[in-house]
């Protein structure tokens, strides 16, 4: 008859697999928890206002963008459409309140605005409802742009309108006269972000318009 062996003292201290399986699986205590919270919490505070100024800062990029692509509109669209078409700008405000609306418009017979035919004269329209088709706007007081405190500002020498015809000729209205370009940038418009206490924030973006109606966003 067998006798049982006792078994080694080192295995009666030692914890079987299964009970050591259950320790390294145990979770983590409330305060762990609560502190793993807190420190998230910090890194998130310290993190938000970079943020939300990276976030200002592409609104003001997109404006910038936004009233890029009506001066091409208006080049690719002067050519395929034989009308003349035109991005003109309306100011508004001052300091920190200051905005801009462009207005991308074709050139048509004045008799019939909606279905008229073709007007490729820059100079023969006014720009206005009654003598040429509006087709896109882009407005930094009004629409997705409306709080974002984008300021819009005209810069020297003050032009107001650009008109391209369908041969590609670039004519530019300033103070109410109308112009070829003289070889050099032509005019620009300045967007620049204010916060609630009119403090300027992030960098100016700034589209400029060279002489044969083709824009450049620059960062300043």
């Amino acid at each position: 008859m067998r006798t049982p062996v006792d078994p080694p003292l080192g295995a009666l201290r030692r914890p079987s697999p299964r009970r050591r399986a259950r320790r390294k699986a145990r979770g983590v205590t409330l305060i762990e928890l609560m502190a793993v919270l807190v420190i998230i919490g910090i890194f998130a505070a310290l993190a938000a206002p970079a943020i939300s100024g990276q976030v200002a800062d592409r609104h003001v990029t997109r404006a910038a963008e936004d009233i890029s692509g009506l001066f091409r509109v208006a080049r690719s669209r002067s050519t395929s459409t034989g009308a003349a078409h035109a991005v003109c700008a309306t100011a508004s405000g001052t300091g920190t309140t200051a905005s801009l609306k462009f207005e991308l418009r074709a050139g048509v017979d004045a008799t019939n605005v909606t279905t008229g035919m073709p007007n490729g004269s820059c100079m023969a329209p006014t720009w206005v409802n009654t003598d040429s088709k509006l087709l896109a706007t882009v407005d930094l007081s009004a629409g997705t742009y409306a709080g974002r405190g984008i300021t819009g500002t005209l810069s020297s020498p003050n032009t107001d309108c650009y008109c391209i015809t369908p041969g590609g000729t670039a004519w530019y209205r300033t103070a109410g006269i109308w112009s070829h370009p003289n070889g050099y940038v032509s005019g620009a418009f300045v967007l620049q972000r204010y916060d609630a206490g009119g403090v300027a924030r992030g960098s100016a973006r700034t589209v400029r318009v060279g002489p044969t109606g083709t824009p450049r966003i620059d960062v300043n």
